[in-house]
């Protein structure tokens, strides 16, 4: 390892403790974790509570050391900054009871050893832990500065429960509520609870503290720790390697970071990258993704190009799973009803291969907007396709990925979205033919209600010429087992007629339909006749189909599928 980068294993307590300033550079990404993650730290850390000496290793961080003019020795934090927030707002919280209960001596020793720091650039007293612009005010005012709980409740009040300080605040609410439990659960007093917390940090919670003498010392570190095993957050990696490169443009280069950022919101930053990359023709795992991003973009003007495709492409990334974003209303109105639909269709599924070869189709749109029907056609097409190779074939996903690949790198080249020429050169080898297609659909079960709500909405749909939008709306309709989940003793009078056990029928797509959600709680795991009485008056067409049947065996059940199955290879039919 280069000499200019170093580490050793230290305890969290003492790391805090020892360092004057950590400092999160204005390009590290926001606050995100959630519940999850949160959660997580804190079971970790009170498995050390104990006598037993129990320790725990919570990874590598990384940092950039400097000093002041005034010697206060900063840390700028490269990676890791998740878990340190994280520790910040435990002792916040842990100092928020002390204060609560006049405890003020020992509330004064936490800020002091591990809150209170020195302002690199005055050498006056601060909040040790300098957040980021879009965290610091939330967690100097509030977390640091300590406000009470209600005002933390308030101010966490209207913002959207994936906003980075909305997370931020949820976690100081999750950590002060824990700690209140746990004196409780461990029997013991605030004073002995601190200790137990304090004891941790100080000498059973370690890490790998990596030491590097700049960003570009990161890079090469993120490379040695992969081949070992050591896995650093990629995305902070890339994100820095990248601004790093742009710094002439800096202010520049940071703005279009944000805006791709925001864009994005509660999207997957790490899967746009890659899927954003693959879209350009270039297949890749995730974990090869900087390394291929180094070979490709190696000075400020490759930066700055790649950061305004990102940008570019970020926005239409978050189109795809948002039928109600801006980006959609700039098309005619049929093609956007088209696509709209197309866009409900693939989050119901889940679908996220078809967004590669997406990413570049909008690309293409927005060179040549005239294309737009031609561009819903391509979606449609798209569902069809994901419909018959996943969703009901469950085919290899691995089989796609060239193809999606080739296909995307085929549009960006040829600026070419006619639907029929692109799916005879790159999807038509795969395509499921209609007898495998309903041989597949009339065994089909699933257990994912957004995909069989989706499949029988439309099926319902393609009945009634007067139904023309797709009935998905979760709160219009809800899935309802025609032979219950848990079926009441009512069905055991016709047990005898499943030989294998109810089991393997329930989960059938043709033992469902769908109900508005309030009349499938009152009919609940009924017996057949009385659900059969409120099919009947039921709104959609499907439904009310499945009151003509007197009875529900394993016979109907089949037959329900048989002709779901007939309808599903029209529907869902390629060129």
């Amino acid at each position: 390892m280069p000499r200019s980068i170093s580490c050793e294993v230290v305890t969290l307590g003492r790391l805090i403790s020892t360092t004057d300033s950590f400092l999160v550079p204005p390009f590290q990404r926001n606050y995100a974790w959630g519940e999850k993650q949160y959660s997580a730290f804190w079971d970790d850390l009170a498995r050390t509570f104990d006598d037993a000496g129990n320790e725990i290793f919570i990874g590598a961080s990384v940092f950039r050391p400097s000093s002041s003019a005034s010697g206060a020795r900063q840390l700028t934090v490269i990676d890791g900054q998740q878990r340190l927030t994280t520790a910040a707002i435990l002792l916040s919280a842990l100092r928020h009871h002390l204060r609560a209960r006049n405890l003020h001596e020992l509330a004064a020793r936490i800020e002091d050893e591990f809150l209170r720091g020195v302002d690199p650039g005055t050498g006056q007293p601060g909040a040790r832990f300098n957040l980021n612009v879009a965290n610091k005010n939330t967690f100097d005012d509030h977390i640091y500065k300590l406000s009470e709980i209600r005002v933390v409740h308030e101010q966490k009040k209207g913002k959207r429960s994936s906003n980075t300080n909305a997370l931020l605040l949820s976690c100081f609410m999750f950590m002060h509520k824990k700690i209140g439990l746990a004196r409780r659960l461990y029997g013991c007093t605030l004073e002995e609870l601190a200790a137990k917390v304090l004891r941790s940090l100080n000498d059973r919670v370690t890490l790998i503290h990596i030491s590097v003498a700049d960003d570009l010392n990161a890079f090469a570190l993120f490379e040695t720790l992969n081949e070992r095993g050591l896995e650093l957050s990629q995305f902070d990696i890339m994100k820095n390697y990248l601004l790093t490169l742009a710094r002439p443009n800096a202010a520049r280069a940071l703005a279009t970071w944000v805006t791709v950022e925001n864009n994005l919101r509660s999207a997957s930053v790490s899967a746009f990258l890659r899927q954003h990359w693959v879209s350009r023709g270039k297949i890749i795992e995730e974990k090869h993704l900087f390394e291929e991003l180094k070979r490709a973009v190696t000075d400020g003007r490759d930066a700055m190009l790649y950061l305004e495709s990102l940008e570019r492409s970020s926005a239409h990334y978050a189109a795809l799973h948002d039928p109600e974003y801006a980006y959609w209303r700039k098309l005619p109105d049929q093609a956007q009803r088209d696509v709209l639909g197309s866009v409900r269709a693939f989050r119901s599924l889940g679908a996220t291969q078809p967004l590669v070869m997406l990413l570049a189709a909008l690309e293409t749109l927005d060179a040549a907007p005239e294309k737009a029907a031609e561009f819903a056609q391509l979606m449609r097409l798209l569902v069809s396709f994901t419909v018959r190779y996943t969703t009901i074939c469950s085919l290899p996903p691995s089989r796609l990925a060239a193809n999606y690949a080739k296909a995307a790198a085929f549009i960006r080249r040829e600026q070419d979205l006619q639907p029929e020429a692109i799916f005879v050169k790159f999807l038509a080898p795969l395509y499921p033919d209609d007898e495998t297609f309903v041989a597949a659909f009339r065994n089909k079960q699933s257990q994912d209600n957004a995909i069989c709500r989706y499949l029988i909405a439309s099926i319902n749909d393609s009945m009634s010429i007067a139904s023309r939008e797709p009935s998905l709306a979760p709160e219009l309709t809800s899935i309802d087992h025609i032979l219950p989940q848990n079926p009441s003793v009512v069905w055991l009078q016709v047990r005898r007629q499943f030989r294998d056990g109810f089991r393997g029928y329930i989960y059938r797509l043709g033992n469902m339909t769908l109900m508005a959600p309030g009349e499938n709680q009152k009919i609940g795991n009924a017996g057949f006749d009385e659900k059969r009485t409120v099919y009947s008056q039921d709104a959609l067409e499907i439904t009310r189909l499945v009151a003509k049947s007197e009875k529900w065996t394993p016979k109907e059940i089949d037959q329900r599928q048989k002709w779901m199955a007939a309808a599903a290879v029209q529907i869902w039919r390629c060129p």
